[in-house]
């Protein structure tokens, strides 16, 4: 299976100093390549993945121009299926949306 997943602009995967969700993101690629799926990984520019890395063009999720910019390089993919870890990922979907993807929404809370 061809499968791509985002992390923040902000910080790399796996995170230097910080980062919880960063290395989530970095276990969760390396076990989907060793089980034979081709990953590839949008993230900062100095993320290291066992899969390919695609290095986002804009470095501040809250920049508009970035999250256009962001969006814009996720336009190649076909869907995605969107799951929130907490509410700053939401700029992610807003950069699926702008990337015209189909998106699989999944809320725990509802």
């Amino acid at each position: 299976m061809r499968i791509a997943l985002t992390a923040e602009p902000e910080f790399s995967v796996p995170p230097i100093h910080n980062g919880g969700i960063e290395r989530i993101v970095d276990m969760l690629a390396r076990g989907l390549v060793e089980r034979g799926h081709e990953v590839t990984l949008f993230a900062h520019p100095l993320s290291t993945t066992a899969g390919r890395l695609v290095a986002w063009p804009g470095g501040a999720s809250r920049s508009r121009f970035d999250v256009i910019g962001n969006g814009a390089a996720l336009s190649r993919g076909r869907s995605m299926l969107f799951l929130c870890e907490h509410e700053t990922q939401g700029l992610a979907y807003q950069q699926a949306i702008a990337a015209g993807l189909t998106i699989l929404d999944w809320d725990p809370s509802q």
